[in-house]
């Protein structure tokens, strides 16, 4: 066991889209042998977490994480999120910045829109989307749902495009064991119904603003990953960039890369900056 070093943040690790929190395998360890608390967790309705029939959606996904920071933690936390769940760790900043003294974004989603602001109350653009039909969404969903799962392996394989050594029959085989599960189709379907996200930009500069760490990895075969890490860069001066020859999980495919980028970060952190208010203050900042 490696006792946490004295003053080391607490690093929370969030998942992407159809992951779970032992993803993070290649940090786990090298994070905690450096002397952090580390703290992977699965969000509901993926991994083996339990998916109940309820509107999952990103807030739904923020407040699960607002609530283990909370209720597990105890502490802040320097929040890293690959995927979708590098957008909700930017949420949870940015709603509840006592509750973070850093953040990770590794090939994050979310648009970039600089010069972005909410709009009025009850505007058109805030209003959610209305979604296809029923029969329509089901449908697709299930079509898609069974596409994507009878080709893990090869989708792993092309989202782990420099090193496939770790797009393993392990991971293939949890991936399809959680779609497997009761619920896991309603999880999926969930997406149709979301109302239009706010900009992954104006969360990360605008309502967070503190040490942000980008670790893009530019080999992404789902967008321009290089041209997006550039654009949020220069929407956002609180952004630290470092380019990765991997794909769309950094962390699992160039491990050693991604630890070596998050280790300097995490000791280059000041004690005195933001969201490293006492545990105390932070939970009745935030409850």
């Amino acid at each position: 066991a490696h006792p946490p070093r004295p003053g080391a943040p607490a690093v929370l690790l969030v998942h992407g889209f159809g992951a779970f929190g032992e993803q993070w395998r290649g940090q786990v360890r090298a994070l905690t042998r450096a002397g952090y608390q580390v703290y992977a967790p699965t969000f509901p309705g993926y991994g083996r977490a339990e998916k109940p029939a309820v509107s999952y959606s990103a807030e739904l996904w923020r407040d699960f994480l607002r609530d283990f920071v909370l209720q597990v933690v105890g502490r802040p936390v320097v929040v890293a999120g690959n995927s979708i769940g590098g957008y909700i760790g930017a949420m949870l900043a940015g709603t509840h910045p006592t509750l973070c003294s850093g953040l990770v974004l590794l090939n994050s989603a979310g648009q970039i829109e600089p010069g972005w602001a909410p709009p009025a109350a009850g505007a058109e653009s805030e209003k959610a989307r209305a979604p296809p039909p029923r029969l329509v969404i089901e449908g697709l969903s299930r079509g898609l749902f069974l596409f994507l799962e009878r080709s893990i392996p090869y989708q792993l394989k092309r989202l782990y495009p420099g090193d496939p050594t770790n797009a393993d029959e392990w991971l293939a085989d949890e991936i399809y064991r959680a779609a497997c599960d009761p619920g896991a189709l309603g999880v999926f379907q969930s997406a149709f119904y979301l109302p239009r996200p706010k900009p992954l930009n104006w969360y990360v500069a605008d309502q967070w603003g503190g040490p942000t760490l980008c670790l893009q990895g530019v080999l992404d075969p789902l967008n321009d990953a290089r041209g997006r890490a550039a654009s949020l860069k220069e929407a956002c001066t609180n952004v630290e960039l470092q380019l990765v020859e991997a794909g769309h999980c950094p962390h699992d495919e160039a491990p050693a890369a991604v630890n070596a980028a998050l280790l300097a970060f995490l000791e280059g952190l000041s004690l005195d900056g933001p969201g490293t208010a006492p545990a105390a203050e932070a939970l009745l900042a935030a409850g």
